[in-house]
């Protein structure tokens, strides 16, 4: 016993510890911590771990090994590496200080809105509302429709949300967009930008089109593999412009949308993306 002891003393914690496992972090400004996570636990709860410590005031950052892997997959199962490096992510070039807020305060992780079957049909990842603003404070929106203006912006409302989609190579490509849902009454579209993370990017927004309609124009897609024979999509394709898209990708991030609002939209499963039918 003695003998086992003394063994047991000279082992890694790490191999002690059989029931999890643990992870040395280092971020970008030099300073470093450990994790401990459960040996059965998936991505998403590294992460939620590393949101937990002192040291990260923002919610939004990335893991990466050693080899510049990215680990964008939150249901994945846990990587085999052990040393990460933390990278905190940057709301400067989120336009509206009202957004900006709402982005430093949300969760780390936290579920999808909608369900993981419609999930899985549309490709897509983490996919949530993170809060909302009132229109007044984002009047220097350049996508804004000229209504709101004549209301004196107490029209519609701002909604901060996180779509994330699963790009042909496997890639989770997660955006951020500031979108005011407009006003039914003035038969407004929906409109606002899009930041594409980490760097939060601006790639393009939605804006107001006609009669209660919305368009998406992207500025740049050069970051998205349009997946193979993409499935065409039901009625929930109309949110977000989806009824005007013209490419895989507008109809990907249509539908991503569609997953963050949710619980405004609620597509019945005939509006699901139809496995069935691809794109030709």
């Amino acid at each position: 016993f003695f003998v086992a002891h003394r063994l047991l003393a000279c082992l890694p914690i790490h191999l002690i510890m059989t029931d999890s496992r643990i992870f040395s972090i280092a971020t970008v400004g030099g300073s470093s911590f450990e994790v401990t996570v459960p040996l059965t636990g998936r991505v998403e709860d590294l992460y939620n771990e590393c949101g937990k410590h002192d040291l990260i005031k923002n919610p939004f950052f990335t893991l990466a090994t050693e080899d510049h892997s990215i680990l964008d997959c939150l249901s994945a199962p846990l990587p085999e590496a052990t040393s990460l490096t933390l990278i905190l992510e940057s709301f400067e070039n989120v336009a509206c200080e009202s957004a900006r807020k709402i982005l430093e305060s949300a969760p780390v992780a936290g579920e999808s809105a909608c369900p993981s079957d419609f999930s899985e049909k549309a490709q897509l990842g983490l996919c949530r509302d993170l809060g909302k603003f009132p229109t007044k404070d984002f009047k220097n929106d350049p996508r804004m429709d000229e209504c709101a203006s004549y209301h004196d912006f107490d029209l519609g409302e701002y909604r901060v949300v996180q779509a994330t989609l699963v790009d042909g190579l496997g890639k989770y490509r997660s955006l951020v967009g500031v979108i005011n849902l407009g006003d039914g009454d003035c038969n407004t579209g929906m409109w606002g930008p899009l930041y594409l993370r980490p760097d939060f990017r601006e790639v393009g927004g939605l804006k107001s089109s006609g009669d209660t309609e919305s368009q998406i124009a992207l500025t740049d897609s050069s970051w998205y593999e349009a997946p193979a024979n993409y499935p065409k999509s039901g009625g929930a394709i109309l949110l977000g412009g989806g009824e005007n898209a013209s490419s895989t990708l507008e109809r990907h991030l249509a539908l991503a949308l569609t997953g963050a609002f949710w619980d405004l939209v609620s597509p019945g499963e005939e509006d699901w993306p139809d496995a069935e039918a691809n794109e030709d």
